[in-house]
């Protein structure tokens, strides 16, 4: 295997890196591998999980990091392209790829429950506005103009 993508490093998605071969490519967003290891969110981070990303860093080819907020969406090799979520946790990605049927998008985290957060949302608060689930990490400022969504602010 090439490469392993994460969309985010919360336990149930990230781990386990260390049973891949050191020339496994981890490829992560740089924000969520800082957010990972500031100890915000506790045991979201196995210290175990986490630390083997790090020393990933002094493995060649061990660890890619991708800073998608700045340079944009990155192709990985044709037909895989990774792109900031700004969602799910402080450097979520989404995973896009090409298909025979089109393209897929593959994320962490958006829905749990199609009912309770698409046909009948529990907690919409306005129109046409997703219920979020209450799972994510509490978003810091991502600098002047900027809010979560990456949309400019009026």
């Amino acid at each position: 295997m090439r490469y392993v993508l994460h969309t985010h490093l919360h336990i149930d998605h990230a781990g386990k890196d260390d049973l891949f071969p050191a020339n496994t490519t981890v490829v992560v967003n740089r924000r969520e591998l800082e957010y990972s290891v500031s100890g915000l969110m506790g045991e979201q981070y196995p210290p175990e999980d986490i630390k083997h990303l790090v020393d990933r860093l002094h493995a060649k080819n061990g660890l890619r990091l991708l800073d998608l907020e700045i340079s944009g969406d990155e192709e990985i090799v044709p037909g895989v392209v990774c792109q900031a979520a700004y969602a799910h946790t402080e450097g979520s990605m989404n995973v896009l790829v090409d298909t025979a049927e089109g393209r897929a998008c593959i994320c962490g985290d958006v829905i749990y429950d199609i009912n309770d957060q698409l046909v009948t949302p529990l907690w919409q608060v306005s129109e046409m506005e997703p219920a979020v689930t209450g799972n994510h990490g509490n978003h810091q400022a991502r600098g002047k103009g900027r809010h979560q969504t990456g949309i400019e602010r009026q």
